[in-house]
């Protein structure tokens, strides 16, 4: 998270996790002596039917950015954005499997989205920057 209070953790049961066929984004609080506690479930994708978020990043207002696909529904394949509650708020579709993505731009403008694809580079001006590593 911006305040790197947050750990967010994609947790691809679909390949025999504890949940084989179920995916979901897990949120620990990261504490003062930087131990992870209180795991909770961030996100369910249990509605998609085989979601998978591979990438991940947030920007300056907390949202989480999640490259992915392989859903039933092919209109997951691209980028899921999330809110800090983990409240579903948006969507980028792509016609392949988004595999990763970084914001980027000029003078840290950060307000360009480069997406990674199964065959392709995207790359999208959106409303927000992303948080500084």
């Amino acid at each position: 998270s911006p305040d790197e209070k947050k750990f967010y953790v994609s947790d691809t049961g679909i390949l025999g996790g504890p949940k084989p066929g179920h995916t979901w984004i897990r949120v620990f609080d990261v504490g003062e002596d930087n131990k992870l506690t209180n795991d909770r479930v961030f996100h369910d994708f249990a509605d998609t039917g085989t979601y998978i978020a591979d990438d991940m990043r947030v920007d300056e207002d907390g949202n989480l950015w999640c490259a992915g696909g392989w859903a039933k529904d092919h209109n997951y394949n691209g980028v899921t954005v999330l809110a800090p509650d983990g409240t579903d708020i948006g969507r980028i579709i792509l016609p392949e499997v988004a595999a990763n993505l970084c914001f980027g731009g000029m003078n840290h403008n950060h307000s360009r989205l480069y997406i990674t694809a199964s065959t392709s580079l995207y790359a999208i001006y959106v409303h927000t920057r992303g948080v500084e590593l």
